[in-house]
């Protein structure tokens, strides 16, 4: 049987393998993909995938709060929209803004009218995942497009745009 300490060791051995194949993946997705433009961001798009990417199987819980982690990722100085819908219309209104194109570069903010209020947005990470917050338990995690599909119809890609 194993001792809990075993248990922890090997549940942090897959962890590491798990972010160095991420990572293997991700170098060759921005190359055959693109990375986002940002307008107006403290990290690129790259930069706020890499932040937000630390979190997966941290047991971070940013339940209800998409636009929140969204932000904190591309780390803006100011001009943040209260919800993941306004942070949409921003992005058309700006012109960055890809609505239906379900081909979105790798860091792209990626957006859903979901049943919630404030609709969801999330981070595009390659591959046809996305890093969102709408993982299970709401927790933060990688899932398909497909699966957040579930929540509502997509509405498109955006740059990072906060002004």
């Amino acid at each position: 049987m194993a001792t809990r300490q075993q248990e922890v060791d090997k549940a942090l051995t897959l962890r590491r393998q798990i972010k160095s194949t991420y990572e293997q993946l991700q170098r060759k997705l921005v190359t055959a993909q693109g990375v986002a433009q940002t307008h107006g961001t403290g990290r690129d798009g790259k930069a706020a995938l890499a932040w937000g990417m630390k979190f997966v199987g941290s047991g971070a819980n940013y339940d209800g709060l998409c636009l929140g982690f969204v932000d904190d990722a591309y780390a803006p100085p100011g001009g943040r929209m209260p919800t993941a819908i306004a942070q949409w219309y921003r992005t058309k209104s700006a012109g960055v803004a890809h609505p239906k194109n379900r081909n979105p570069p790798v860091g792209a903010q990626v957006f859903w009218w979901s049943g919630n209020p404030a609709k969801h947005v999330a981070i595009y990470a390659g591959g046809g995942m996305v890093l969102t917050t709408g993982a299970e338990g709401g927790r933060v995690g990688l899932v398909t497009m497909e699966h957040l599909d579930g929540y509502g119809p997509y509405l498109g890609w955006a740059d990072a745009y906060y002004g």
